[in-house]
């Protein structure tokens, strides 16, 4: 395989040098040569590299790209960024930051440091090359891009003939050490590397030759860099016989669509057709095309744009492509249907007389009854029959030599024939491969051989279909063909196989393709079969267990006259039965309600649609189907299975009678514990035991669907549900609605995702977040804040919801069921201790300090729940009541603006309270309108002051009553403090060192904010003491716990049992983690975590593998250079020939920046004249 060595102009290697300001490499090319043609085509590159892959593999392709373009302008300066991101995140559709383009967002890599230098870079190329007086909002945007971990690739031309390539893409297309290799994803980042850089040499002709007259022509850019691209690529592995064949294809499958050349979508595929087609027509050198001399001039460009029919023949014949021979070439005189059958052939195909159909006339073999086809990996093929070099679906017939198709037909593998040859029966494929068949009538098959290439995969066998048999797999009425699943046991997302990326084509392909199939399986319950990922989520019951035949009754009336939570969706009454996949359900519908609209439901996990296209993928997306109950008897089925639901639609409102009789036969018992129903000793005798893999913890409040393994040991199943009844009354109250529910509240535990929760009906939390809906007697920072949060989003009411607010005011129902219900103090409600008085305090200070803006609130949940903090802190939770009650009774009229619905909050609160609060909104930045002051004059209500800078003594004095309080028991995590800090007067370098810090401003900044503290609160209680010698693994074990599954499954199946993980555990006891495959990678996302959220602390090294590494040896050394710094700094502390004058001049530049105000500076200065006295 070639190399790029030696890919200047002259054939020599590039020189590697460090630019002006020592940042980053530069390659060039020697001078040389004494031509000046030569010299012209020097191609000056500069690098920004933060990929895992050598500078060199880029550079050969930088330079391979200039040592084929002619007359490169002598000026020309391209800076090319390489950028790396991690996992899918979400999609944002037509984003207007990125050229309103569709955004696909990965995980950001990059540490603030590393953004900071990448852009610092970026800015200093751009005013160097003395375009700083000429704005681009293409480098904005490339910030935008890499901030947000947006997958790009692009070339912006800047001022003159400056470019600027930016490349962000996911690690895992890594190339290897040679640019051209065989293996597609080091081919696809080297092709779209030479097609980028071939733009920036594309003379900018849209700007310097467009005119008013000229229809839009970036087909023609992007068709020429495709084929630059696409040509050099084949070059380098020999395979330059193909360019025509590989462009057409290419062309057909990713961009035959009649529209016009000019019309949106694939321009880069349009293009490419149309250059070919250029070429083919002698209109254009395929040299000129290759060197970059088409689009040196204005010329070339408007020869086909202006004045031309040549256009309209572009427009008319770059689609129309078909394939002849086994090969692809340009037929103008198709049809635009024939050309549209040649990229969509699905049911027919044209195929054009062949030497084995001459072979047919001569050779037959009788099946000895009439087939429909023959079933191969597991897909069946339909006999086929040409009409008009057309293939269209055969009757039964009993010759089996002819042609057979797949239907839907996806590729050449799917259409092909069966012959004679020279006595021996084939079988070969539009792709032109064929083995050989030996007939075995009797068995009603045909046996392959070793050629066959599916030979070890598959049942290796062409499986003769008879025209009498029906396929198990294929639903009567349906013509869908009778295969198995595109996903397989080892294929399908699981915990332990877990699609980590955007889905790619062919993954997107499957699960659709698979949708279809179960849902036409569905329609007739005796053609459904397992899928292969129902033994995953939502599992199979226990082995060897039996279904049942189960009567049961719901006894519902619906009582409009309270006010409830109505959640959208429907309404699902639990049977305490469990469907297993493939297996068929009969249920019985009482008599008075058939077709009264209601539905059964098999599964309770849904969402699918939001885990198809925006989350890591650990399931199947779609495994829960209803079915309508409209016979007095319905049989269903389901691929999936899972628990089993009668669902009554939330605007049918059906009443249940008492007296209406339920039977489902079919399904096995789930454990089910309904409170106040179920006695004890049944339950923990024999109905926990039950065999289905989900469980329900059910009372009138709220219904908990777990996995069965959860609650096996539950023995107190009546003091959870007496907590919860607790919890859900509590938010009823904050809500001011009836405690009487109309439906209970929902919660269902998803294994797709590892973190996190979705509000609804039912409310979706992490797999493994099963403990904070069961283990009630452990509640305080942890997740059961997020619990409550969902809850939240519940009962929160649109009436004073405004932009932003969605992820602020449902906190209040943690806080307050955390506090009421759970007992816990304030502080230790937030994972995170986010509520620690000295996290508040810095918030709101962080506030002041920049400006106060409501658009700063609007974008911080955290900081924007402090002022709703600030109002029950001083008038209760009886204000949050009242406002309820308020907007009940009084709604604010529908389709408001936010405006108004801010305006009617700052009133209606004022009311309630009786107080003028028009100052304290203001001081937390809210827009009050001169009609809200005016009227809430007419009142006379006292102004209370709630002034920020007060605030925060009162809010610490009324929720930390006593400041010698020891945290509770369950908040051990809360008091280890691990790692270290640098001491005054030191700045740290590295990881573990601590040098002396010569802004000394800083240090007495820093010195007097400790001598300042607030005296309401010691620092012994917002950050406990802690133990030096605590173990990482103690500190962090809630961190280590919920990401150690996570971080092995992705070391198996991402990192090949390689990787490596990094904790950081700070002096507050939060902790953090990386993960990467390479060591540098894990430690630089442990350090970006651990910057973003302000942990001081060291990232070490915890796993390797799958083994546990980490031995505190890094913690030992830390405290070592802790204590020696600490020496070091009262040495410099007391040093008396310190500059007292620069001292001041110091603060005094701080004061000026805005990072002090004038009182520190008053401070500051005093500190520093008594230092001098």
């Amino acid at each position: 395989m070639q190399s790029f060595a030696g890919s200047c102009a002259d054939g020599s290697d590039p020189v590697k040098s460090i630019s002006a300001d020592g940042t980053y490499f530069v390659f060039e090319c020697s001078n040389s040569s004494s031509e000046s043609t030569t010299v012209g085509n020097q191609e000056y590159f500069e690098i920004i590299n933060l990929t895992s892959n050598d500078d060199k593999y880029y550079m050969e392709l930088l330079n391979f790209s200039a040592s084929k373009i002619k007359n490169i302008p002598a000026d020309q300066k391209t800076l090319a960024v390489f950028i790396p991101i991690g996992a899918y995140i979400r999609t944002i559709e037509n984003d207007a930051k990125s050229y309103g383009m569709t955004s696909d967002l990965y995980e950001v890599l990059l540490t603030q440091t590393q953004m900071d230098n990448v852009f610092k870079k970026i800015d200093d190329f751009y005013e160097n090359l003395g375009c700083a007086n000429y704005y681009d909002a293409g480098i904005e945007t490339t910030k935008y891009q890499i901030k947000n971990g947006i997958w790009t690739s692009l070339k912006i031309s800047l001022c003159g003939n400056k470019n600027l390539i930016i490349m962000i893409f996911n690690e895992t297309l890594r190339p290897t050490n040679a640019p051209f290799t065989t293996n597609w994803r080091d081919y696809t980042l080297s092709h779209v590397t030479l097609h980028e850089t071939y733009h920036s040499f594309q003379k900018k002709i849209i700007k310097n030759c467009h005119r008013v007259d000229m229809p839009h022509y970036v087909f023609l850019i992007e068709g020429g860099a495709e084929y630059f691209s696409t040509y050099y690529m084949l070059e380098r592995e020999n395979r330059l016989d193909e360019l025509n064949n590989l462009m057409l294809e290419q062309v057909m499958r990713r961009g035959a669509d009649s529209s016009t050349l000019v019309h949106e979508g694939e321009p880069h595929m349009k293009g490419l057709a149309a250059i070919n087609l250029m070429i083919q027509q002698g209109w254009v050198e395929q040299s000129s095309i290759l060197d970059g001399s088409f689009f040196s001039d204005c010329r070339g460009v408007r020869q086909f744009l202006l004045g031309s029919d040549k256009l309209k023949y572009l427009n008319d014949n770059w689609y129309k492509i078909e394939k002849h021979n086994g090969n692809y070439r340009f037929n103008a005189s198709m049809s635009d249907d024939e050309a549209m059958a040649q990229k969509y052939r699905i049911e027919t195909v044209s195929i054009e007389e062949s030497y084995e159909d001459i072979l047919l006339k001569s050779a037959r073999i009788d099946a000895k009854q009439k087939i429909s086809g023959f079933t191969f990996t597991q897909m069946d093929f339909h006999k086929m029959v040409k009409k008009d070099g057309v293939l269209v679906k055969s009757a039964p017939e009993t010759e089996i030599t002819g042609w057979y198709q797949f239907i839907p037909k996806e590729n050449d593998w799917h259409t092909g024939i069966i012959f004679f040859e020279k006595g021996q029966l084939k079988w070969k494929n539009e792709a032109g491969v064929e083995w050989n068949l030996q007939p075995d009538i009797n068995n009603n098959k045909l046996i392959t051989g070793e050629d066959n290439p599916y030979q070890t995969e598959y049942e290796p066998d062409f499986m003769i279909i008879k025209s009498s048999e029906k396929s198990k797999s294929v639903p009567q009425s349906e013509e869908y063909p009778r295969h198995l699943f595109r996903l397989s046991q080892e294929t399908v997302p699981s915990i332990s196989n877990i699609w980590f990326q955007k889905l790619s084509t062919e993954n997107l392909f499957d699960i659709k393709k698979d949708k279809i199939l179960i849902e036409s399986m569905q329609k007739n319950p005796l053609d459904v079969i397992a899928h292969p990922g129902a033994q995953f989520t939502p599992g199979l019951p226990i082995e060897g267990s039996s279904p049942v035949v189960h009567k049961f009754q719901i006894n519902k009336i619906i009582s409009p006259t309270d006010v409830h939570i109505h959640m959208s969706g429907d309404n699902w009454f639990s049977t305490g039965l469990f469907a297993s996949a493939g297996q068929k359900i009969t249920i019985k519908v009482p008599k008075d309600l058939v077709n009264a609209g209601l539905k059964i439901q098999i599964g309770s996990h849904i969402w699918g649609d939001y885990i198809f296209n925006h989350m890591d993928m650990r399931r199947f997306p779609y495994i829960t189907y209803q079915w309508n109950l409209d016979q007095s008897e319905v049989i269903v089925n389901s691929s999936f299975g899972g628990l089993i639901y009668i669902v009554d639609p939330v605007n049918q409102q059906i009443n249940f009678p008492k007296t209406s009789s339920w039977s489902i036969s079919g399904a096995y018992l789930a454990p089910r514990y309904i409170h106040g129903k179920t006695a004890l000793n049944d339950w923990k005798n024999e109905i926990r035991k039950y065999p289905a893999p989900w469980a329900e913890i059910e009372s009138d409040k709220v219904i908990l669907t777990v996995p069965s393994h959860a609650i096996r040991d539950l023995d107190n199943p009546d003091d959870l549900m007496e907590f919860w009844a607790r919890a859900i009354d509590a938010a009823a109250d904050l809500a001011s609605i009836s405690r009487v529910r109309e439906f209970p509240q929902r919660y269902v535990t998803d294994p797709n995702w590892q973190w996190g929760a979705h509000a609804g009906y039912p409310i979706m939390m992490a797999g493994p977040w099963y403990p904070y809906l069961l283990n009630h007697k452990k509640i305080g920072l942890n997740y059961w804040w997020g619990t409550f949060h969902e809850l939240g989003h519940n009962h929160q009411m649109n009436d004073w919801m405004w932009d932003g607010w969605g992820e602020v005011s449902t906190n209040l129902w943690s806080v307050y069921i955390l506090e009421t219900i759970a007992g816990l103090e304030r502080k230790n409600t937030w994972d995170g201790m986010l509520l620690f008085p000295g996290k508040r305090q810095k918030r709101i200070n962080k506030f002041i300090d920049r400006g106060r803006s409501f658009a700063i609130l609007q974008a911080d949940p955290e900081l924007a729940l402090e002022h709703l903090l600030q109002l029950q802190e001083v008038f209760g939770w009886e204000l949050f009541m009242a406002l309820h009650q308020s907007y009940h009774d009084k709604p604010v009229h529908k389709n408001v603006s936010d405006n108004e619905k801010i305006q009617q909050f700052v009133i209606r609160t004022s009311q309630i309270t009786k107080t003028n609060l028009i100052n304290f909104y203001k001081e937390w930045g809210f827009p009050i309108e001169r009609s809200t002051i005016d009227f809430l004059a007419n009142f006379n209500y006292p102004s209370k002051d709630l002034a920020i800078a007060q605030k925060i003594a009162e809010a610490i004095k009324s929720s930390e009553k006593s400041s010698s309080k020891k945290l509770p028991d369950n908040s051990k995590f809360s008091r280890n403090r691990y790692g270290f800090k640098c001491n005054s007067g030191f700045k740290r370098e590295g990881n573990n060192m601590c040098t002396k810090d010569l802004a000394i401003a800083q240090k007495i900044a820093e010195a007097i904010k400790t001598s300042e503290k607030s005296k309401s609160v010691s620092q012994s209680e917002e950050y406990p003491t802690a133990d030096y010698n605590t173990k990482l693994d103690e500190v962090c074990r809630g961190l280590i716990n919920n990401s150690w599954n996570g971080y092995l499954d992705i070391n198996k199946n991402e990192f090949n049992s390689k990787g490596y993980m990094f904790v950081v555990a700070g002096e507050d006891g939060r902790c953090e983690s990386g993960i990467g495959r390479a060591k540098e990678n894990a430690l630089n996302e442990c350090t970006k975590w651990q910057e973003e959220n302000n942990i001081i602390g060291v990232c070490e090294l915890y796993a390797e593998g799958e083994e546990v590494v980490w031995d505190g040896s890094v913690w030992d050394d830390s405290v070592k250079a802790s204590k020696s710094a600490s020496k070091e700094v009262s040495t410099l502390e007391t040093n008396e020939s310190v500059d007292y004058v620069e001292r001041l001049k110091q603060i005094k530049a701080l004061l000026d920046s805005g990072i002090i105000n004038q009182d520190d500076f008053e401070k500051m200065k005093q500190k520093i004249i008594d230092t001098m006295n």
